[in-house]
């Protein structure tokens, strides 16, 4: 079974699949290079989840360590691979063209930030919104603006 989240304007899609050995992993779809596994070390039962995908196909989303229940967000470049946003209770929930993350971190206690970016009060404050608004879908962030599509 796979499930898709995201997809963009080149047709890129990013979401979760499940291996011959049921466990759940991010992965990115191309015309090109069709089915590429993002979290292939990944043996965890919480699994992966590619979340959203800019139009460089940058993919953010977020996993469970192995052994963990708690999730770690993270992008993924096809020249950098696998990076970690934060600390456990993080979920990575959007990305822009600018290469700008939407995460929100659940400890120690729900708070959205932009990075890289200014931690502004209306950045926090916009980016509470669009994690409240889309928390598990593509969402577009409208580049370099500071209030809420």
């Amino acid at each position: 079974m796979s499930a898709a989240s995201g997809i963009n304007d080149a047709g890129a899609v990013v979401g979760l699949s499940y291996t011959a050995t049921n466990a759940q992993h991010a992965f990115l779809w191309t015309e090109a290079g069709g089915t590429q596994d993002l979290t292939p070390d990944l043996t965890s039962i919480g699994g992966a989840t590619a979340v959203a995908i800019d139009s460089t196909n940058q993919v953010v989303g977020y996993y469970y360590p192995n052994g963990s229940q708690s999730t770690i967000g993270f992008l993924w470049t096809q020249e950098a691979g696998l990076q970690n946003l934060g600390p456990a209770g993080t979920l990575a929930l959007a990305i822009n063209n600018s290469g700008t993350v939407v995460d929100n971190r659940r400890s120690p206690k729900d708070t959205a930030t932009l990075s890289p970016g200014p931690q502004t009060e209306a950045c926090k404050t916009w980016a509470l919104w669009v994690a409240r608004k889309a928390p598990h879908s593509a969402s577009t962030i409208k580049g370099g603006s500071s209030e809420p599509p």
